[in-house]
């Protein structure tokens, strides 16, 4: 099952999990995590947002465009 956008659900929820948990777990553990695990979960709850980049996608039979974040292509 895959949502709207070809996330797969599991990845959104995945995604949700650590939007409500990351800031609270990093203040609480940062000094006992490396940078790139760090780096990476930043990484991952930025991924797909618009702000880091886009494709844009015009149907060529009508007027809907669509706009496909481009992928952090993180770990």
């Amino acid at each position: 099952m895959a949502h709207e956008d070809n996330i797969p659900v599991q990845m959104n929820i995945l995604k949700a999990i650590f939007s409500d948990h990351w800031s609270r777990f990093l203040k609480e553990n940062k000094d006992k995590m490396r940078p790139v695990i760090i780096e990476e979960v930043e990484k991952f709850l930025h991924c797909g947002e618009l702000s880091n980049g886009f494709l844009t996608f015009k149907c060529e039979a009508c007027p809907k465009v669509k706009k496909i974040p481009i992928r952090c292509k993180g770990k």
